[in-house]
């Protein structure tokens, strides 16, 4: 599962699995706040933001790490047979 946080016209947004994007709001520091719940942004030793952890009515300790994208191998088409 994943999840994507982006800026979208000067608005930290984020999208959760299956929703819409939600509008975060700074609440101070790392902390910011949505209609889904609280997102805190964790940080590694050296100040750069490794992951997040979330919390809602319905959801409690979510700890997602961040993820480089432009790193991962490219997903492997199953559409077509593969030829020896």
């Amino acid at each position: 599962m994943s999840y994507t946080v982006r800026i979208a016209d000067n608005t930290l947004v984020i999208r959760w699995p299956r929703r819409d994007e939600v509008v975060l709001e700074a609440v101070g520091g790392d902390r910011f706040i949505g209609s889904l719940g609280a997102v805190t942004f964790t940080r590694s030793a050296t100040g750069g933001i490794d992951g997040l952890r979330g919390r809602s009515r319905r959801l409690r300790h979510l700890r997602a790490e961040r993820v480089d994208l432009s790193r991962q191998p490219p997903a492997i088409s199953t559409s077509a047979p593969v030829r020896p």
